[in-house]
């Protein structure tokens, strides 16, 4: 019979490290977010809040215009479907204006992925597109795949996960002894090591 909770915790713990983990952190690096929807800049924002990366935002093509002619970034993500002008409008004004982003790459973000989709945005200029709603590793991938490699640091979880597995065992070798002992019993040799 199992001492304690050591089984839930056990399977917790298992369950808890084989969700998805950040596989990266870029400080330096500066994307763009291009949505007329606040709720999906709001939630791109959130899946790289522990990348570090910083985010700027803009709520339309004009806007991204302003932004782009101001300040350099190493990605922009861009909303297909947006009033005024669309992402693949503003696209084609970004790389036709001179500025420190006629050549940042640009990956659409659009709720209208339908066969030949990457072709065709291809041909009007991004470098590739994601699927709305977007996943979180999905993001980190396609980040990872255009930012430069100067921009990221790569995460090593292996010695994370060793030093968050100790903790772990700790934990629950305290706990059992904690247990032992409150039932006044001798704790085998293997507990107590």
């Amino acid at each position: 019979k199992p001492i304690g909770k050591f089984r839930e915790k056990y399977a917790y713990s298992r369950e808890k490290h084989k969700k998805y983990r950040t596989t990266f952190v870029a400080p330096n690096a500066r994307i763009l977010v291009v949505d007329d929807n606040a709720m999906n800049i709001s939630v791109v924002e959130g899946l790289l809040k522990s990348t570090q990366i910083q985010v700027d935002k803009a709520t339309g093509g004009l806007e991204a215009l302003d932004k782009c002619a101001e300040t350099f970034y190493d990605l922009i993500l861009m909303d297909h479907m947006m009033p005024n002008i669309d992402g693949i409008e503003t696209l084609h004004r970004l790389q036709e204006a001179e500025g420190p982003n006629q050549d940042t790459p640009v990956i659409l973000l659009t709720a209208n992925a339908v066969s030949g989709a990457k072709e065709m945005y291809q041909e009007e200029g991004f470098i590739d597109y994601m699927s709305k709603p977007i996943q979180g590793k999905h993001l980190e991938e396609k980040i990872l795949e255009y930012l430069p490699e100067n921009r990221y640091v790569l995460i090593e979880y292996d010695k994370v996960e060793h030093d968050s597995l100790s903790k772990l065992w700790n934990a629950i070798a305290n706990e059992i002894q904690a247990e032992y002992k409150a039932k006044q019993l001798d704790i085998p040799p293997a507990v107590a090591a």
